[in-house]
């Protein structure tokens, strides 16, 4: 990874490391704050997507 994404680089490699099942994933265009209720950040595409991504994630492991 380069540029705005070289911080999920250490994440990923211990995660990786560790043998921890993940998926790291970034929304083009969304802020940081994208799944917060306040209008300059909030972006329903990339939340309901995040949210669908944490249900499947949970209903497979527990």
């Amino acid at each position: 990874m380069t540029g705005q994404w070289q911080e999920l680089d250490a994440p990923e490699r211990r995660l990786a490391d560790a043998e921890v099942g993940h998926e790291l994933v970034t929304y083009a265009g969304a802020r940081h704050g994208f799944a917060a209720d306040r209008p300059a950040d909030h972006d329903a595409t990339a939340t309901a997507d995040a949210w669908r991504r944490v249900r499947e994630a949970l209903a497979e492991r527990l």
